[in-house]
């Protein structure tokens, strides 16, 4: 009968350490999908304003689109040293 209990706890911990492990890999996908999302999103927004004048350059980078604030947000920050 004990041992019964025990192979019952040990495939709850199995199920349970599983589960945990695939949604630990399902978020680092999405926060990596996000950061070359957001890069791609940047990159483009860098070539639209490399072709504008100067003067709506800067007005441009003054206030950037919401999508542009959106993926600097998404970006990863750096770890302090």
């Amino acid at each position: 009968m004990m041992i019964y209990v025990l192979a019952a706890l040990v495939s709850l911990g199995v199920v349970a350490s599983l589960s945990l492990a695939l949604y630990a890999w399902f978020q680092l996908s999405l926060r990596r999908f996000h950061a070359v999302v957001a890069r791609d999103v940047l990159t483009d927004w860098q070539a639209q304003l490399a072709e504008l004048p100067e003067h709506d350059r800067a007005q441009q980078h003054a206030q950037p689109p919401v999508e542009v604030l959106e993926a600097i947000l998404a970006l990863p920050s750096r770890r302090p040293r």
